[in-house]
């Protein structure tokens, strides 16, 4: 615990930051890597931004901002690497005042959203997180076939 460049934090408002990694284990007993960054600003605003390795390659990014508890804004990311660059595959966020999932092409361009008007913040930031980690495998598979098929023509 504790590296984080000061320049940094303060540039970020921060008053308190620390950086930690931590080894985790998914329900299948696969182990990942988890990278943790936690701000706290002056007036009890805070951020965490980490980084879950599923798997060699597929990174879940996840970064969401709180105030008294309650998750102000929040945004996920599936990143995967294929023929050696990242791509992001799959987007849940809080823009548009409603959380949503961005379904995102080859070029990374929004072909579907998805909104989950019924779901807070807070439920929907668990929700993504969840779905990634339970799908992962899917949204890989189905974005590599998209490239597969924007190579052949």
């Amino acid at each position: 615990m504790g590296w984080v460049d000061s320049a940094a934090s303060e540039a970020l408002g921060a008053v308190e930051a620390a950086h930690s990694e931590v080894a985790a284990h998914r329900v299948d007993g696969k182990a990942f890597k988890l990278q943790v960054l936690t701000l706290l600003d002056s007036n009890s605003h805070m951020g965490k931004e980490y980084f879950l390795e599923i798997e060699q390659g597929i990174i879940v990014y996840v970064d969401f901002k709180t105030n008294r508890g309650k998750v102000k804004e929040f945004v996920v990311k599936l990143l995967c690497e294929v023929k050696e660059e990242w791509h992001e595959i799959i987007r849940f966020d809080s823009g548009h005042n409603c959380p949503h999932k961005d379904i995102l092409n080859t070029q990374g361009k929004v072909i579907r959203k998805i909104w989950y008007e019924f779901l807070d913040n807070s439920q929907a930031l668990t929700m993504a997180i969840t779905d990634i980690k339970e799908h992962f495998e899917f949204y890989r598979e189905r974005y590599v076939k998209w490239l597969k098929t924007q190579d052949k023509e």
